[in-house]
């Protein structure tokens, strides 16, 4: 039995709206859903060690709240997916990537590996952008080095700005812009990639999984991840994030 059931017995009970202890029988005609033959076995121990019915429905009361709160971590975190899926009730990652846009009023805080097709990826969250002046959103990406290149850091910073100025990013007002110096280091075994996938709505909602920011990621390539509106979890990682920028080790991509 979920909380609300506990709690509606409980009710019945102190009402003596059914007779103490009540069977499986009555329990079903009184519209209570749930296991009802492990119901009567608990207030049938619980009535052979004394206990009043009054006794019983405070216990009853007592496990619901212990079961609320696993039913609202339950509801807080939501498997998010890309690409097949032979399971009924799971939530798509691009769904779950435009919700968490539009869950934020003041901040949002990406970072990612890949970005590919920038105008249908980001196309949403550059309209919540332009239609929100104050809404404050900050992009940590990768910029890598490629196999072979012996270019200077700033020229591949130079190439990657351009191309995400003018192929990527679709919006008017473009965000705060942040990468890792490390990945461009010539030595491999210095080399370092900026690899998590997150988004973070204020300090409120995550979203944490595989997906890049691609069409291929949000839309077909086997993904998983999760949603999670908690904001201890959601603020630990936004904290994360923001130590970094100010410890240096993500440096702002001059736009």
């Amino acid at each position: 039995m979920n909380s609300r059931e506990l709690n509606f017995l409980a009710d019945l009970i102190e009402a003596e709206r059914l007779p103490w202890p009540p069977d499986a029988q009555q329990l079903r005609s009184s519209g209570i859903a749930g296991d009802y033959e492990d119901c009567c076995q608990l207030l049938a121990g619980a009535l052979a060690v004394g206990s009043t019915s009054l006794s019983s429905a405070w216990m009853l009361r007592q496990i619901a709240k212990e079961r609320a709160k696993g039913e609202a971590i339950e509801g807080a975190i939501q498997p998010v997916i890309s690409g097949p899926c032979s399971v009924l009730g799971m939530r798509g990652t691009e769904d779950a990537f435009r919700d968490i846009i539009d869950h934020a009023t003041n901040s949002i805080l990406i970072t990612g590996f890949a970005l590919h097709n920038g105008p249908s990826v980001l196309a949403h969250l550059a309209q919540r952008m332009d239609a929100r002046p104050a809404l404050d959103v900050v992009l940590c990406l990768d910029v890598s080095r490629l196999p072979g290149d012996t270019s200077d850091s700033q020229a591949i910073i130079a190439a990657f700005t351009t191309r995400f100025r003018q192929a990527e990013w679709p919006g008017r007002r473009a965000p705060r812009l942040f990468y890792d110096p490390r990945s461009l280091a010539r030595g491999v075994e210095e080399r370092s990639a900026l690899h998590a996938k997150i988004v973070i709505a204020d300090s409120s909602w995550a979203l944490v999984g595989s997906a890049n920011l691609t069409e291929a990621a949000l839309k077909r390539n086997i993904e998983i991840g999760v949603m999670v509106s908690l904001p201890a979890f959601a603020g630990r990682l936004r904290g994360h994030v923001e130590a970094l920028i100010h410890n240096g080790i993500l440096v702002p991509v001059p736009l």
